[in-house]
């Protein structure tokens, strides 16, 4: 079977759209994602019920009330069939997992395996309480989870406030804490924490090999606003337990590739809102404020192939000499478990480019993005034939004729686009396309270089010009906005495709980029369309059929070629 690539996939709208992302994200801190058997003690998110049933072979929902004809309509429309909806009592220890939630954690002996893991959620309040009960076969984790409530976003071992810290600074966390909440803080500290040590009891009692505490408001109050200072005393008392090393399964596969992780501290990061964004672990050598590897898990096996694809572009650019350990992660392990892709990286530090930007034309920062994207075509250029990149560019337009449904003039308008690529009378120079340089991907390193962080779309024989257009696009939306224009597109026109200094610069990088990789110039206007093409087309699959026609490429190519006649685009289409 041939891996899925770039270049060979297919496009199909609403096939990632937004909020449609799986849940129960501290399921991945779970020891292993290949699970027997799962219990489910109430009704969960259906979000959550997709990523249990994908973890456990079997997963029977204990859950009673009006909600039940609902749920189990869902189950059936969603093809769960891994998911039993039972009435009454279990009997015996028969679960890996026990998953409850509640006023009251419950008697985990009743239904454990030996080895098995509670998983308890309980809203409320309750302060974090000493964890460190005897048992002979292990220790329970007890990790803090934002926000107060709904779907996990961020997750640490409980006593570490280094990584706690880290990931506030980097924006990763999400706590829900109001101004009444921290007003309370000292009353909701002074509450006895016996519900916590019950339902540790009733783990260890029944051989679990781990725990999981849910949302707790007094943990909520440690986590974030401040009171870490004011109770620090208490997070570094001696009766916490030391935090356990990363999940058995991540630490298996990067011994695979003679790795030892073990001793790593952890932080979990799985905020997104699609389906195709990857949930994040951190992880630190001890010692380190900052994460030494960072590893990226797929939430859909069906994405898996963009990990895959992450690791050969980052081996591409190793091999070709382009980036050094400070602006290129390098892949340290990678391996697949429970049906999900898993990748490990080395870590890239640096500041948001948004931060450092001076935000207009003459920006150090984005020349030396445009001086990256020039010397990256430069060593990776290769020939092709005219006609089999015609070809593709042929399929792709007809996708896009096919999911769009334009008016016949923008039809004809990109087949002519696609032609003219095929009728060039000399090889086609295919590059490393990174497939997403937009500025919300790029890093300030120390010493000042920009450094971008997601390779999931590069292509290895990717397309010339088109990775210089979306960043220029990108840079152009961003100079408008510190201009005050907040519409993307108002943007484009005012700051690209009309006679400025930011259109200047893109001209003159245009020019470079065909004298160093022999791109014959004609051909830059033809590129720029195709583009926005592809673009749209990628846009596609995170929008309904119906929404289809408000898409930002969409809208972006269809003005471009309204108006080309406007300065930068007849500029584009000189010989």
């Amino acid at each position: 079977m041939t891996s899925t690539t770039v270049r060979t996939m297919s496009f199909a709208p609403g096939t990632n759209l937004k909020y449609d992302q799986t849940g129960a994200s501290w399921a991945y801190l779970l020891p292993s994602q290949e699970l027997e058997h799962a219990v489910v003690l109430g009704a969960p998110s259906l979000a959550a019920l997709e990523t249990l049933a994908r973890v456990a072979r079997a997963v029977t929902v204990y859950a009673g009330g009006r909600g039940r004809l609902a749920l189990a309509a869902a189950i059936e429309q969603r093809g769960l069939g891994r998911v039993h909806l039972a009435q009454g009592t279990l009997a015996g220890r028969h679960a890996d997992l026990l998953v409850a939630q509640g006023p009251r954690p419950p008697a985990a002996a009743e239904w454990l395996r030996p080895g098995g893991v509670l998983y308890y959620e309980r809203v409320g309040l309750g302060a974090p309480a000493s964890p460190a009960l005897p048992h002979p076969l292990s220790r329970p984790l007890v990790v803090r989870e934002t926000p107060l409530s709904g779907e996990v976003r961020t997750a640490v071992p409980v006593g570490d406030w280094l990584t706690a810290a880290y990931l506030r600074r980097r924006g990763l966390d999400a706590v829900s804490l109001t101004g009444e909440h921290v007003d309370r803080a000292e009353q909701v500290l002074r509450l006895a924490p016996a519900a916590l040590r019950r339902h540790l009891r009733f783990a260890l009692r029944a051989g679990a090999a781990g725990l999981i505490t849910g949302p707790q408001r007094g943990e909520r109050l440690l986590v974030g606003r401040g009171v870490l200072g004011r109770y620090g005393v208490l997070a570094r008392s001696s009766a916490w337990p030391e935090p356990e090393g990363p999940p058995q399964y991540l630490a298996e596969i990067a011994r695979s590739a003679g790795l030892d992780i073990g001793r790593c501290r952890w932080g979990l990061a799985a905020r997104g809102e699609y389906r195709s964004q990857k949930v994040l672990m951190l992880l630190f050598d001890e010692g380190r404020a900052d994460p030494t590897y960072i590893v990226k898990l797929t939430r859909d096996p069906a994405f898996n192939w963009r990990l895959e694809n992450e690791r050969r572009a980052l081996e591409t650019l190793r091999s070709a000499g382009c980036g050094d350990a400070e602006v290129l992660a390098r892949p340290a392990f990678f391996g697949h478990h429970g049906g999900l892709a898993v990748l490990g990286e080395t870590m890239v530090g640096g500041v948001p480019f948004h931060q450092r930007t001076t935000g207009d034309a003459a920006c150090p920062l984005a020349r030396s993005v445009i001086d990256w994207l020039l010397s990256l075509a430069e060593a990776t250029a290769v020939r092709a034939r005219p006609e089999e990149t015609a070809a593709w560019l042929e399929d792709l337009r007809e996708q896009f004729v096919r999911i769009y449904r334009p008016e016949p003039q923008y039809a004809r308008f990109l087949a002519e686009q696609a032609a003219a690529v095929g009728a060039s009378d000399s090889r086609f120079p295919l590059v490393f396309q990174c497939g997403d340089v937009g500025p919300w991907n790029a890093l300030v390193t120390p010493s000042g270089r920009v450094a971008f962080t997601d390779w999931e779309a590069a292509d290895v024989r990717g397309m010339p010009l088109w990775d210089l257009f979306y960043f220029m696009r990108s840079y152009a939306v961003l100079v408008a906005r510190r201009g005050g224009v907040r519409r993307p597109l108002e943007g484009v026109e005012r700051q690209l495709l009309a006679e400025t200094p930011l259109s200047a610069v893109l001209l003159g990088a245009v020019r470079e980029y065909c004298a160093r990789i022999d791109l014959r110039r004609e051909l830059a206007g033809p590129l720029f369309y195709t583009c926005w093409m592809y673009w749209a087309l990628r846009e596609s699959l995170s929008r309904p059929q119906e929404e289809l026609a408000g898409g930002r490429y969409y809208t972006l190519l269809r003005r471009c070629i309204d108006r080309r006649d406007a300065p930068t685009l007849r500029a584009l289409g000189r010989h």
